[in-house]
């Protein structure tokens, strides 16, 4: 199991990181002090082994693409996004997330959610593109989509 810890030489860079790659690193768990980064616009923490991502990713205000690709072990999708206004995309492909919360509805910036390899009972959206077996599509306000 790998562990990913900042030292303090590390975290004082925190604040003006605007761009994280953690791909591929066999992570199980992240540190809280990610949420100290207020300029990240950018997390790729795809292909690791993570259940959740911390609460802390709330306080990424300037957000806008978030890769969550291939973390198998996550079931659900954050309820904390609600918080992230600047989120434009994000990939939660080949997750084990089967449903989106209605708080997505808040996100006005959110124009992409790459879904490939989830099963979805029900999909309800506002204006999104979906992203789903290499297919684009735009869906009309309040739809519903089934994707099994």
């Amino acid at each position: 199991m790998s562990n990913f810890e900042f030292d303090n030489s590390s975290a004082r860079l925190l604040p003006n990181l605007k761009s994280l790659n953690l791909t591929d690193c066999d992570l199980y768990g992240l540190p809280v002090e990610i949420g100290a980064s207020m300029k990240l616009e950018r997390v790729d923490i795809s292909n690791n082994n993570l259940i959740e991502i911390p609460d802390a990713f709330k306080y990424l205000k300037q957000l806008k693409k978030l890769n969550i690709y291939g973390n198998n072990d996550i079931k659900t999708f954050p309820i904390w996004l609600k918080y992230l206004e600047n989120l434009e995309e994000i990939d939660i492909s080949y997750t084990s997330i089967s449903d989106i919360p209605e708080a997505i509805l808040k996100l006005k910036k959110l124009k992409v959610i790459y879904a490939k390899g989830c099963k979805f009972s029900l999909l309800k959206m506002s204006t999104l593109k979906i992203r789903y077996k290499g297919a684009t599509c735009r869906l009309p306000k309040n739809p519903q989509l089934k994707l099994n």
